[in-house]
């Protein structure tokens, strides 16, 4: 990979996962009009406020939708909401939302629906790190919301990314008790699921911006990473994500189409600065120069890495510049001149 990721003192970042296709993309769905993908955590709950699990994320974002989403370029654009205004001191957002936006019951979203939802986010801990600053949210009229922020907060609008907008009857109707259903206004519809095993989706015909390629997409549930690909390669599974170790036998076959991804990972050695010697800066320096980062990466990561410069990553944090970062990479004959520096020229 040509990104140079993160890392604070001297380890590595594993950047690739792999996603495979067990059949080539114009085939894919063909046998039963199902595209089944591979989950590798089982289902916590269909409750948007009461989990932040990757697996229940992966149906939330197909059968809800949010007041805004983020492009991979970082610009927040429209969902939900059609468009919003900031007030100058940045704690007040209104946000105008689509209108005639259908909730899969048939119900058309208000703003009295954003505003239930964020009571539930806010009423929960489980989304806390996203709504803890909302100080109020209030519908101004049927199609109009505002939030007052008890702080400024540069993230917000893509914190409400991560907010999947409900529909108050359909939560009032099961009684709040919503842990295996689901009704958004997204492309898919949640038509039943197995905590344990698989969430099976349906196509919305009606969806607001047409209805989705695939009619019908299994999320599959397996323990064992060996099992899932075996399934891949029999048919089985049409998407998977492994890791480099199984590729083996799914490289280079033109039954596949394989995409190498960069992942949120930074491998890194944290260390005890208030314990001598590693309280010497010096002595930390030298440690970094010491660290054959590349020969880590071939050993522990099969070369499915980058060596990392900063623990933030340009990945999945804003705004990071590797302008001023310093570049530790492996050099022995520094590492011992910085020892000695430090005072410890035969090494500690």
């Amino acid at each position: 990979m040509k990104r140079e990721i993160s890392l604070l003192l001297a380890m590595v970042m594993c950047v690739s996962t792999l996603v495979a296709c067990g059949k080539k993309p114009e085939e894919a769905g063909t046998a039963d009009d199902t595209v089944v993908v591979y989950t590798a955590d089982i289902f916590n709950t269909m409750n948007p406020y009461e989990t932040t699990a990757n697996s229940d994320q992966s149906v939330f974002d197909q059968v809800y939708e949010t007041l805004t989403v983020t492009q991979d370029d970082g610009t927040v654009v429209p969902c939900l909401a059609r468009e919003w205004t900031v007030s100058e001191d940045c704690l007040e957002y209104v946000f105008h939302l689509e209108e005639g936006v259908k909730f899969h019951n048939g119900e058309t979203l208000t703003a009295g629906d954003v505003v239930f939802s964020m009571e539930q986010y806010l009423a929960n801990p489980a989304k806390n790190n996203f709504v803890n600053m909302i100080e109020a949210v209030e519908a101004i009229d049927a199609n109009t919301v505002r939030f007052v922020l008890d702080k400024v907060t540069p993230l917000f609008l893509v914190y409400t990314n991560e907010l999947p907008i409900l529909s108050e009857k359909f939560v009032t109707e099961k009684n709040g008790d919503i842990s295996e259903a689901a009704c958004g206004t997204g492309p898919y519809r949640l038509t039943s699921i197995d905590l344990a095993t698989a969430a099976m989706l349906e196509r919305n015909e009606d969806y607001r911006l047409g209805p989705a390629a695939i009619s019908k997409v299994e999320l599959r549930y397996i323990g064992d990473k060996s099992t899932a690909a075996v399934q891949l390669e029999t048919g089985d599974i049409d998407v998977m994500r492994m890791d480099p170790s199984q590729l083996v036998n799914i490289e280079g076959s033109d039954k596949f189409t394989v995409e190498t991804v960069q992942t949120l990972k930074t491998a890194i050695l944290a260390i005890n600065t208030t314990v001598a010697p590693l309280d010497n800066k010096l002595v930390r320096q030298a440690m970094s120069y010491a660290v054959d980062k590349n020969s880590i990466i071939m050993v522990a990561y099969e070369g499915y890495a980058a060596p990392a410069r900063l623990q933030a990553s340009d990945a999945n944090c804003f705004g990071v510049d590797f302008s001023d970062a310093e570049d530790f990479s492996y050099n022995p004959e520094k590492a011992r001149q910085l020892l000695s520096e430090a005072g410890y020229p035969n090494g500690l």
